[in-house]
């Protein structure tokens, strides 16, 4: 049986298009509806976001199996993915293994100015021509 190169997914909280698990840059909070979780809040129009996921293929500094992801020099993905929030194209600085993580990939984003705000705004991701599932953050 072969695998596939790519079968991209966002870790969520609840079902595959439930609350996403993102957190807003440089800290531990997730990007959720304020009283969500303990410490939650919407993430700001500009800010960075730090997604979580699985699926994203080949990286240039591949760990040996059963090794966390290296820091130095980073695991970056050979393919770029896309990110889209609230159907808007979002920037993405980093895309690779998350570091000290095994099996995990971070994808470092930028949400758009122009995105929509609410409670449950989709995200998603395609690379390789394969999209992922369409979980929700909120936006202020």
């Amino acid at each position: 049986m072969k695998l596939a190169e790519y079968a991209p997914g966002i870790f969520t909280d609840g079902a595959p298009n439930g609350q996403a698990i993102a957190a807003i840059a440089d800290t531990a909070i997730l990007a959720a509806p304020a009283g969500y979780a303990p410490g939650t809040r919407p993430v700001r129009r500009g800010e960075f976001l730090t997604l979580y996921a699985t699926g994203l293929g080949p990286v240039d500094h591949t760990p040996l199996a059963g090794f966390p992801a290296p820091l130095d020099p980073l695991a970056r993905t050979i393919v770029q993915p896309s990110v889209t929030i609230g159907g808007r194209p979002a920037d993405v600085s980093f895309s690779g293994l998350a570091p000290g993580m095994i099996g995990v990939y971070q994808i470092n984003v930028q949400v758009p100015s122009e995105a929509d705000t609410g409670d449950a705004v989709p995200i998603s991701l395609s690379i390789g021509g394969v999209n992922s599932n369409a979980p929700t953050i909120a936006i202020e």
